[in-house]
């Protein structure tokens, strides 16, 4: 045996082995009658029992498929699968080939009128059995399960009815860690334990808050986890307020009359998070699902449940969240846990169950299941059909980003990592660290949280929850308050899940569906404030319950707005920015922080729009049109001058057009031999119009040169007053000069007589000198705006000269047949000849003038 020989051998061998011992799974098979056919849920019920005996029809053939081909089950130990147990457990008569079964529906018992479906007889045996069983109805098709392997499920996809086969996906169980702390304090539950009524702290406006909120009453809890101020409160920055205010406000409704379901591991209610408050509220395990099967709670499990009979602390976790009394959001929140395995038949079982329990516009679904980062799997077109069903129905749904750090959106619909690449689901990553720093991490993304267009918020990653580690061994009439803190988009999706219960509690008249409830959510959020944002397609978006207002516990505000109390800014022409600074109108900045479009905040400082701008610019922008008004009503009488002249230049064509027209056409050709001796009208328009304008403009030169009237008179009663003044100057030194003489003029002994004595009295006392008033200064003459120069004058288009009419050639007259002798004489002829010959060969020639027989 050669080499090449031994290792075909080989290779057939080890290609027989993978085939024969290939892994068997569970398949979704979706059966349908016929794709007319309306969602299963709204068809009669005739046509549903139609549809059900199909199915019933084709389990049979899928069962009888696993039968005849038991040997492909084989395991890798070479070994018959230990499921298939089921086949050998059956009677010899059972086991014929021809036995119908009637394959039991434990998911869905449907109540009928007949007392017997129709399918039912005395040929079917009923058996529940775990290798074919149903699933739910998803629109207008049936989902089954079946266990098949490679060779069997060649067979079942050529069944008629058919549509598809999906191989069931199992996620895997999520992985955290949790820090448990114990509480030494345990109390019997308390019938009026409420201690989240409002305080009475007066740092904080209630009045207000309903104002901006829109909330009926408002409550408050102090101290609050971080997890829940955090989304009740805006951005928080301690240079503005000084200390974070750890209270979270809440409408005080609470999400009562909500209804939020978890598909999780299980709950245990018995803990001091899950109060009813006296019936208020219901807190329940619903069921457990496993291996694609409902099974309903009992007096034991309603209370406690778990898919798997283990801890159930991550269902704790979510429902804690969501609507616990003391770390959850919405606290008056109806609680429903299914505890469901991690199976995608699991899931579409307990969608099924919610969508015929739950009520449509008031129940919200929480899903916090995922993958890990390096493991992908199938998008399964039966689970997306049967959320669109649901949200048809008014279902609101909630799924965690992940917690793997990636890009978790895949737009080609074949390989994903959680169910946030579903549509018509509300996708929520996370903020925070693995472990809480300081307030600053409420506004930065999760390292471990997924990211992606498909990422509708953000919210809190980090929270403390309801814990029972060390509560299992307390009495059943006592009630745990122990807790713990972990991380995870687990967390930050049930509190999303919270604020939507709270919405729709505290507006029970309006219903929510995902759209409404989707857009409501972006609404209040805060935007752009989230850090480390791994893409720029993720939306920048954080939860918020509708409280933006930030308050100060301690009083003191050193910013503005939103962000800071409330409190305007200190002097009137400050702004208050986007972030709550006042920003001074002297700030090189303030023209781009103090818009409106760019969040200036109108009513705590001054804003601008993007339309408006500084007053200098305002100024010169006045001053433009003045100036253009100026020019346009100068340049119109020039305009008006230039219509005159276009008007009589169009006149004048119109004449001698009419006169054209009437004139014959041999004074036509004088006409014209006129006009050729005549100088072209295009020259003479231009010279007569070239001598009007230099005129113009000699005089505007004149003009500029020329002082204006009012300047000229201001002019001259300027020299008039300095001449007055003088004149009074002059008058004054006289009248001084002459008392002067009169004071050297007094008697002396001996001296000649002197002169008359002044008019003026001595006695009088001198008048006080007016002092001169300052000449005052002149004003500059603003200078003239320089003209703008004036367009030039586009010349007329010569017209173009009438073509003379063409005279209409005269008909010819109809010549009369002749006659011998010929006695007509036509005084009238034209310039032609005509020379005919009659019969008797006279010829007959028509002349100009007179025509002759000859």
């Amino acid at each position: 045996m050669n080499n090449y020989t031994f290792l075909f051998i080989t290779l057939t061998f080890f290609f027989f082995i993978t085939k024969s011992f290939a892994e068997n799974a569970d398949y979704i098979i979706s059966i349908r009658k016929d794709e007319n056919d309306n969602e299963y849920d709204k068809e009669s019920e005739k046509v549903q029992n139609a549809i059900d005996k199909l199915v019933n029809e084709r389990m049979n053939d899928i069962y009888k498929i696993i039968q005849e081909n038991k040997d492909s089950y084989l395991l890798k130990d070479g070994k018959v699968d230990e499921r298939l147990k089921e086949l050998d457990g059956l009677s010899k008569r059972h086991a014929k080939f021809n036995t119908q079964y009637n394959f039991i529906n434990k998911n869905r018992i449907r109540k009928t009128s007949n007392k017997k479906v129709a399918f039912y007889s005395s040929n079917y045996i009923s058996i529940e059995s775990k290798l074919v069983s149903h699933l739910c109805p998803v629109s207008n098709y049936y989902t089954i399960k079946a266990y098949l392997s490679d060779v069997t499920l060649k067979k079942v996809k050529k069944l008629k009815n058919v549509i598809h086969c999906t191989k069931s996906v199992k996620l895997e169980r999520p992985t955290f860690k949790a820090n448990h702390h114990r509480n030494s304090k345990k109390d019997k539950r308390a019938k009026d334990d409420n201690n989240n009524d409002e305080t009475t702290s007066t740092y904080y406006d209630l009045e207000y808050i309903k104002k901006e909120t829109g909330w009926k009453n408002v409550s408050t809890q102090n101290p609050a986890p971080i997890h829940l101020s955090s989304i009740s409160q805006d951005r928080y920055e301690k240079s503005l307020v000084g200390e974070y205010d750890n209270t979270y406000y809440y409408p005080s409704s609470a999400g009562k009359g909500t209804h939020i379901y978890f598909i999780d591991e299980g709950i245990n209610v018995n803990h001091n998070d899950f109060d009813t408050y006296n019936g208020e509220r219901t807190v329940t395990c619903d069921g457990i699902i496993n291996d694609g099967e409902y099974e309903a709670p009992n007096e034991n499990t309603i209370k406690e449940c778990s898919y798997n009979g283990e801890y159930e602390e991550h269902g704790m976790m979510v429902a804690s969240v969501a609507a616990g009394k003391e770390f959850g959001v919405a606290k008056k929140a109806n609680i429903h846990m299914l505890a469901a395995n991690y199976m995608e038949i699991d899931l579409l079982v307990a969608l099924d169950y919610i969508k015929l329990n739950g009520v449509p516009n008031k129940s919200i679904i929480n899903i916090s299941r995922n993958t890990e980062a390096t493991k992908l799997f199938t998008y399964n077109v039966d689970v997306q059909n049967k959320i669109n069903e649901l949200v048809d129905a008014g279902f609101i749904i909630f799924v965690s980003s992940g917690n793997g750090g990636v890009n978790g959106c895949y737009n080609d619909k074949k390989q994903i990592f959680a169910y946030n690449s579903y549509d018509n689901v509300i996708t929520i990553g996370a903020t925070f660290g693995e472990y809480y720093a300081d307030e600053e991490e409420a506004y930065m993304a999760a390292d471990y949280s997924n990211y992606g267009s498909c990422v509708d918020l953000q919210a809190p990653g980090l929270a403390k929850y309801a814990d029972y580690y060390y509560c299992q061994e307390d009495k059943p009439d006592e009630v745990c308050i122990g807790f713990a803190d972990s991380s995870g988009t687990s967390i930050s999706s049930p509190i999303a899940a919270g604020v939507a219960a709270l919405i729709m509690g505290e507006n029970s008249n309006i219903k929510y569906d995902y759209n409404l409830m989707k857009k409501t959510l972006i609404e209040m959020s805060l935007k752009d404030i989230i850090r480390n944002l791994k893409s720029e397609d993720t939306p920048n978006r954080l939860l918020n319950n509708g409280k933006h207002i930030v308050y100060s516990p301690i009083n003191k505000y050193n910013g503005c707005g939103i962000t800071s109390g409330n409190q305007s800014c200190p002097n009137e022409t400050d702004c208050c920015s986007s972030e709550g600074r006042c920003i001074s109108s002297n700030d090189k900045d303030f023209n781009s922080l103090c818009k409106i479009e760019n969040g200036c905040q109108s009513e705590f400082g001054k804003c601008i729009n993007e339309k408006e701008e500084p007053e200098e610019e305002k100024e010169t922008e006045k001053a433009e049109p003045e100036e253009e008004q100026e020019e346009t009503e100068k340049a119109e009488p020039e305009e008006q001058e230039d219509e005159e002249e276009k008007e009589t230049e169009k006149a004048e064509p119109e004449e001698e057009q009419e006169e054209t027209e009437k004139a014959e056409p041999e004074e036509q050709e004088d006409e014209e031999e006129k006009e050729t001796e005549k100088p072209e009208p295009e020259v003479q328009e231009e010279t007569e119009k070239a001598e009007p304008e230099e005129q113009k403009e000699e005089e505007e030169e004149k003009e500029t040169e020329k002082p204006e009237p009012e300047e000229q008179e201001e002019e001259e009663e300027k020299q008039e007053e300095e001449e007055k003044q003088e004149e009074e100057e002059k008058q004054e030194d006289e009248e001084e000069q002459k008392q002067g003489n009169n004071n050297t003029n007094v008697q002396k002994p001996n001296s000649p007589k002197p002169n008359p004595p002044n008019i003026i009295p001595p006695f009088l006392p001198k008048v006080p000198k007016v002092p001169k008033v300052p000449k005052v200064p002149k004003v500059p003459k603003v200078p003239k705006v320089p003209k703008v120069p004036k367009i030039p004058k586009i010349p007329q288009i010569p017209q173009i000269p009438k073509i003379p009419q063409i005279p209409q050639i005269p008909k010819i007259p109809e010549i009369p047949k002749p006659k011998n002798p010929i006695k007509t004489i036509w005084k009238k002829i034209y310039s032609f000849t005509i020379i005919f010959t009659p019969k008797n060969g006279n010829k007959i020639e028509i002349s100009k003038k007179d025509y002759k027989v000859y």
